[in-house]
């Protein structure tokens, strides 16, 4: 919040309120691999990765929701991913 308001954005972002712009992200906690869960902190920062993520917000708009992109057709990425790797190059140095 006191960064918002260094910036002049508490009345955009800054908390989790109704009406504000807020980035977040579920992990889900109850998987085996998570467990025992003595401290959810800890293990956020410690034994979590980026499989454990199960819903992303951006903006208050849902981009994954258990662990799959709604708005986006698997069609569709596997072609922009397609479209990417052609486009790289890869140069191996002599």
């Amino acid at each position: 919040m006191n960064g918002a308001a260094a910036l002049g954005l508490s009345h955009e972002i800054g908390s989790i309120t109704a009406g504000k712009a807020a980035d977040l992200c579920a992990v889900n906690l109850g998987s085996l691999e998570m467990k025992p869960c003595f401290d959810p902190v800890s293990h956020l920062i410690y034994v979590a990765g980026r499989e454990s993520v199960s819903h992303v917000w951006v903006a208050g708009k849902c981009c994954v929701d258990h662990k799959t992109l709604p708005n986006l057709a698997q069609n569709d990425l596997d072609s922009a991913i397609a479209l990417w790797q052609n486009k790289l190059e890869f140069r191996q140095e002599p």
